[in-house]
């Protein structure tokens, strides 16, 4: 089996802002959102989400140096690529449904 990796990209006419966008993450307690906390000295943070379309994203990134070779492609100045995010991360990941 072989794996396959797709890269998007985007051109502009000038600069985009970097980083992610389109998350709606809070940060809450543990002990806010459930009775069950096993530790009570060190309160755990907990990422929530109010609905699933909340947890997802897009990250504008500046081009790494291996992949600067797409540029010849584009007749833009600036070059960024494209990447879409589900926010796991290595927190706990809650969805609240309401």
């Amino acid at each position: 089996m072989t794996n396959m990796t797709v890269h998007h990209y985007i051109g502009s006419p000038y600069e985009l802002p970097t980083g992610s966008f389109g998350t709606k993450e809070t940060l809450v307690p543990l002990s806010e959102v459930s009775s069950f906390n096993r530790n009570s000295k060190k309160e755990k943070i907990i990422t929530i989400y109010e609905k699933e379309e909340d947890a997802y994203g897009i990250s504008v990134n500046r081009l790494t140096d291996g992949y600067s070779d797409i540029k010849h492609v584009f007749t833009l100045p600036y070059i960024y690529e494209l990447g879409e995010m589900f926010k796991f991360e290595d927190k706990q990941f809650v969805v609240v449904v309401k």
